[in-house]
């Protein structure tokens, strides 16, 4: 359980991160608001596991 709430919380940064790399590879002006976003849902992922209690699922199981 408490490594999906870790990928839960991930993937959305992945993603934004694995586009801004590959607009920036194929020279797209876009991949700067795509790595903005990245940072953004890392942010949200971190805050999303400390709302949830993450270190309690992390010891409870």
């Amino acid at each position: 359980m408490f490594a999906l709430s870790i990928l839960a919380a991930a993937v959305p940064s992945i993603l934004c991160f694995a586009a801004s790399a590959w607009m920036a590879f194929h020279d797209k002006a876009q991949w700067k608001y795509f790595a903005a976003f990245a940072f953004l849902a890392g942010y949200g992922g971190i805050y999303l596991l400390y709302t949830i209690g993450a270190w309690r699922l992390a010891v409870h199981g």
